[in-house]
């Protein structure tokens, strides 16, 4: 496992989720139990589509083919937030949104730390040895 594509892939998959919940609140659409079955069975159907994606091509030094493995988690992580949100109007289904694209860009900008941290316990380990 590439811890350093692992991350990124964890960031896209974070920040298209926020712009889906932005989307569905700009859509008047409210957090309901419906609206998370309805990401759940989304969530399955780009699952079952899964093979479709992995033959992406690679865009400005970016395997669309890795992301798309992934891209079942968007709605799954959607319908996540939805139930946490259960209740919530549209606006606040869009202040979801943005609070879980600030959770993906956090986590983007925390990558190096993670690495170091990787670095530092694996020469800890060495060392020990």
């Amino acid at each position: 496992m590439d811890l350093a594509a692992e991350t990124m892939r964890v960031t896209a998959v974070l920040v298209v989720t926020s712009a889906l919940l932005v989307g569905l609140g700009v859509a008047g659409v409210g957090a309901t139990p419906a609206l998370a079955v309805i990401l759940l069975g989304a969530g399955a159907g780009v699952f079952a589509l899964q093979d479709g994606v992995t033959d992406l091509p690679v865009v400005l030094g970016h395997d669309l083919g890795f992301y798309g493995e992934a891209a079942w988690l968007v709605p799954v992580a959607a319908a996540g937030a939805t139930l946490l949100a259960t209740g919530a109007t549209a606006a606040e289904v869009q202040a979801v949104g943005g609070l879980v694209g600030l959770a993906g860009m956090v986590n983007y900008f925390l990558r190096p730390v993670y690495h170091t941290v990787l670095r530092l316990g694996q020469y800890v380990a060495r060392a020990a040895s």
